[in-house]
């Protein structure tokens, strides 16, 4: 939170629930706070109209955040527009890697399951480009962005490119927070945290190796009811229902696997429960007591 006791927020908002749809409110909402200014072009002395932020930067590093946040520690996801920046700042530091590393391209991950599924719901684009991207998209600008490892948090800031910098102040000043110019700023703080983890859905709850496993493999007997329930679960609430859509409801419950894995789990462990009804394009998944 911000510390100055005389700054006033203008704006705040908290979000709560699945990963998925957190993520997708926090796209609109950052959107919204993105501001157009009109710029005229010093050679062509034409006018066009310019973001404070690339979209491109400032998707990519909150989705950096949720990719990469330490859901252990009990804290958020905090994103903060001041008057000359926007501050992201997530849980978990830099995870089995160096700033410089990060920096060349290098990628490590803290939730590959997690990471695997944003991939397959086409949230990722590129592995390991989030970074350099954003550089990139600065590349033109005097402004670049800053990026802190804190040890148990990463703060990442994005300059404003709409922001009238005066000539005598240093890169520093730039970067850094100025409490007597970020009066009424706007600030939105997700709830990506352990509260998120802890959030039932339906009194199903996902374990700690659920999150933590590192393979598509569901080693523990416990796992594998607690997997078993929520796809039960799922298929009795929407009958007709696609793996593809499972894996998502199951994201919704912080259960973290792969479509294989429940798959093999509909085929072999589940099959006289549900039935698969329809074609291959347009079918889906039944609780046999509800088609009887």
């Amino acid at each position: 939170m911000i510390k100055d006791e005389n700054i006033t927020i203008e704006y705040k908002r908290e979000f709560k629930g699945c990963l998925i749809k957190i993520f997708q409110e926090v796209e609109e909402q950052v959107k919204r706070l993105n501001d157009t200014a009109a710029v005229i072009d010093g050679k062509t002395f034409e006018r066009r109209e310019q973001k404070s932020y690339p979209e491109v930067s400032l998707r990519e590093i909150i989705l950096n955040a949720f990719c990469h946040t330490n859901y252990m520690i009990k804290s958020n996801i905090k994103i903060e527009f001041f008057k000359d920046h926007v501050k992201i700042t997530s849980p978990g530091g830099i995870y089995l890697a160096s700033m410089e590393e990060i920096m060349a391209g290098i990628q490590t991950y803290r939730n590959p399951k997690l990471v695997r599924i944003l991939d397959k719901l086409k949230f990722i684009e590129n592995y390991g480009t989030g970074i350099l991207r954003t550089k990139q998209e600065y590349k033109m600008y005097k402004m670049h962005p800053e990026f802190q490892d804190k040890g148990n948090f990463l703060v990442v800031k994005l300059p404003n490119l709409n922001y009238n910098f005066s000539a005598d102040q240093s890169s520093d000043e730039i970067n850094g927070d100025k409490s007597d110019e970020i009066n009424g700023d706007k600030s939105d703080e997700i709830k990506s945290s352990d509260e998120i983890n802890e959030e039932k859905s339906d009194e199903i709850k996902s374990s700690d190796e659920i999150n933590e496993d590192k393979s598509d493999e569901i080693k523990s007997s416990d796992e594998i009811t607690i997997l078993r329930k929520a796809i039960l679960l799922i298929i009795k609430k929407h009958p007709g229902i696609k793996v593809n859509e499972i894996l998502e409801q199951l994201v919704c419950m912080n259960i973290y696997t792969s479509i294989t894995t429940i798959q093999n789990q509909l085929r072999r462990k589940l099959s006289k429960y549900v039935v698969y009804k329809g074609s291959r394009k347009t079918g889906g998944y039944y609780y046999k007591k509800d088609v009887n």
